[in-house]
């Protein structure tokens, strides 16, 4: 905890006070990166059950899963929208 604690807050002392400020750090040129979407997230955003989803999976009818955690499959949020204006384009 006191680790942790010394990288949120520096400490200075000014006349006799000791004072906390959080502390600052460069800031980096890093890119953000998008969460991947669960079964869950995916069947929220068809606005469909977990089942349905799971059975449109089985199906092939979903874009493949960009990654496996574990069991689990993740979809990039990219390919989702690709797949859902594939289908959009072709109704």
């Amino acid at each position: 905890m006191c680790i942790m604690w010394a990288r949120l807050f520096t400490t200075e002392i000014t006349g006799r006070r000791q004072v906390m400020r959080k502390a600052t750090h460069p800031k980096t040129d890093v890119t953000p990166i998008e969460s991947l979407v669960s079964i869950d997230g995916l069947a929220s955003v068809l606005n469909a059950s977990r089942r349905t989803t799971e059975r449109l999976r089985a199906a092939g009818k979903l874009p493949k899963p960009d990654l496996h955690v574990g069991k689990l499959p993740r979809w990039k949020p990219e390919t989702i929208r690709r797949w859902i204006e594939a289908q959009a384009s072709t109704n």
